[in-house]
């Protein structure tokens, strides 16, 4: 693993819900793809998700603390900023990846043309331990317009 540039950056934007990322976290950190920085930004949360942070022992996580409310977005905006990947992936706070999300991604993306700036994957909606619906990908080719119509992946 390069630690000056990990091949990616995965960013996940929090607010108040540090139980929920704790297990967001462990997802990301049991990856059997192991080239990658993980960036969590805190949209000021005062429910002790600093602390839940710094009880996890991993030199590849970064934290940072927005000192006022800027919402999501912002959130994830700080994260690029200070990522230093090649590669940006996001994770949302409440959501967890299979074992091997960027061990299937990477190597898709990477041999993919450079006019691609996107790769995205199935999931599933999972109520009291049930899969509640499956979404598999779709969309192929340009799909610009549908992300600025609406959240199409």
């Amino acid at each position: 693993m390069n630690t000056e540039q990990p091949t990616v950056s995965v960013i996940i934007p929090t607010h108040n819900r540090s139980a929920m990322l704790d297990r967001a976290v462990r997802s990301v950190l049991a990856q059997t793809y192991k080239d990658f920085e993980l960036i969590i930004v805190s949209d000021n949360s005062t429910d002790g998700t600093d602390v839940m942070v710094a009880s996890i022992k991993d030199p590849r996580i970064k934290f940072f603390q927005h000192e006022c409310r800027k919402g999501a977005s912002a959130a994830r905006n700080t994260g690029i900023r200070n990522a230093k990947g090649k590669y940006i992936a996001f994770l949302d706070d409440d959501d967890e990846w299979t074992i091997d999300k960027l061990a299937v991604q990477v190597p898709v993306i990477e041999q993919s043309g450079p006019e691609t700036g996107l790769v995205y994957a199935w999931s599933e909606y999972v109520e009291n331990n049930k899969v509640k619906y499956l979404h598999n990908p779709a969309l192929r080719g340009n799909v610009l317009y549908h992300m600025l119509d609406r959240q199409a992946i």
